[in-house]
């Protein structure tokens, strides 16, 4: 398991960082986890397997997101439209608002 890193210890430009409730899908251990943006890859504290993942799904740090119509703000980008994950609907990204976060 990597290093333990205190969260008063992160100095500016150490990266963008992610955090959240992560499951270990072999134990089932639930831990809350701080990661570099772009670890796919958790470690358990428990089991010590890399079967982590987040519990929830990420979402920028802003206040401003794109919306389907359904209120939904997560989608599948396809080669040529874009399909909501909540309801299903596939649009373009013309039909999808600029909602609030």
């Amino acid at each position: 398991m990597g290093d333990v890193v205190y969260i008063n210890n992160v100095k500016d430009g150490d990266g963008a960082h992610m955090t959240g409730e992560v499951l270990c899908t072999n134990c089932k251990k639930e831990w809350v986890g701080v990661v570099p943006v772009g670890t796919h890859e958790l470690e358990c504290p428990h089991c010590h397997t890399m079967k982590g993942v987040f519990k929830h799904h990420l979402a920028p740090i802003s206040n401003e997101l794109w919306a389907c119509h359904c209120g939904n703000k997560l989608f599948f980008i396809l080669k040529n439209d874009i399909q909501c994950c909540e309801c299903g609907v596939i649009t373009n990204k013309d039909e999808i608002y600029h909602g609030e976060h």
